[in-house]
């Protein structure tokens, strides 16, 4: 859900799954902002329009354990992949998250 900052790229269009819709963004040669890496990635994110996973569950974990604070901010939660260096290519064919 956009609550306040939106996400990079220009809106494609909607798709509805599982009976959330999700807005979808797309951004090609998206870069580092800092300048410091001149690589340059495709960013895709789905945006869905209600929350569809209790984070909030996982937030007060990190809280009750110390390994975050109410003065801290979280900026990012991303599911996925982080390449950090070499070559490849990466094949997802069967994802999905079950939560009991």
């Amino acid at each position: 859900m956009k609550q306040g900052q939106g996400p990079a790229g220009k809106h494609h269009g909607q798709v509805n799954v599982q009976g959330t819709n999700y807005d979808i963004y797309i951004e090609e040669n998206h870069q580092d902002a800092s300048g410091v890496n001149a690589n340059t990635w495709t960013y895709i994110a789905f945006v869905p329009d209600r929350p569809v996973l209790p984070i909030s569950v996982f937030i007060d974990y990190l809280l009750q354990h110390g390994n975050l604070s109410v003065r801290q901010y979280l900026t990012s939660i991303e599911f996925g992949n982080e390449v950090c260096e070499g070559t490849g290519v990466v094949e997802i064919s069967n994802f999905a998250l079950h939560f009991n």
